[in-house]
């Protein structure tokens, strides 16, 4: 009962030790892996490590259809540019999802998103993704939005020095359309465009990824 609160308050180191306290005493279920799996991404910003990745194939040899199971292997999937096993992960999850779920949206644009890449040949290097990170944590949406409203700070900051990385440009294009702030992603798609160039194949790129998260024009 304890870790999964102190994943809620962002206390992710604690909620690893509790979840790997819980598996030692009482042994492994595939909901005690699972979120063991989790507080792991978390703490290193989303990006599913291989000891994460491990964690979750033992869930998965429990009960494959778990579904935090299959959105951590999922999102491994993308993270290393497997688009073609992450669609079939999200595909999966998608369909066992509950009607009234609030993430059918959120792997959709996954979905949509995996398929860009395919028809474009682009392969995102591994890093955090900020909307996969909000839609897994399961927090509540303040902290929710504090959390992701940290990684923004950072990844701008760092942007806005080094502005030739485009997967960057796409996380923070995400991130602010998780928060719901259009008007900063729609901003932040046209800085990123024109800083390669409309007709550029990243210029390219970048417009159709700002179509999967149908953003449109910045407004004034």
């Amino acid at each position: 009962m304890i870790a999964p609160i102190y994943l809620r308050e962002n206390r992710f180191e604690a909620a690893q030790n509790a979840y790997a306290n819980a598996i030692r005493v009482s042994g492994p279920t595939a909901d005690r892996l699972a979120g063991l799996g989790e507080a792991i991404v978390v703490q290193n910003s989303g990006i599913v490590t291989d000891g994460a990745l491990d964690v979750f194939k033992q869930a998965e040899a429990i009960d494959p259809e778990n579904l935090r199971t299959l959105y951590f292997t999922a999102l491994a999937a993308e993270q290393s540019g497997d688009s073609v096993f992450a669609i079939e992960r999200f595909e999966r999850l998608q369909a066992a999802l509950p009607d009234n779920s609030p993430w059918h949206e959120m792997v959709a644009r996954q979905i949509a998103l995996n398929r860009v890449r395919l028809a474009d040949g682009g392969v995102v290097e591994n890093g955090p993704d900020e909307q996969a990170v909000a839609a897994a944590a399961e927090l509540a949406p303040e902290a929710r939005a504090d959390m992701i409203a940290g990684m923004i700070s950072g990844l701008e900051q760092r942007l806005n020095e080094e502005p030739d990385d485009i997967d960057g440009w796409m996380r923070l294009i995400r991130s602010y359309s998780v928060l719901g702030e259009q008007r900063k992603a729609a901003l932040a798609l046209e800085q990123a465009i024109g800083y390669y160039g409309v007709s550029s194949e990243q210029g390219t790129r970048l417009a159709a990824f700002g179509d999967s998260l149908e953003i449109s024009g910045a407004e004034p």
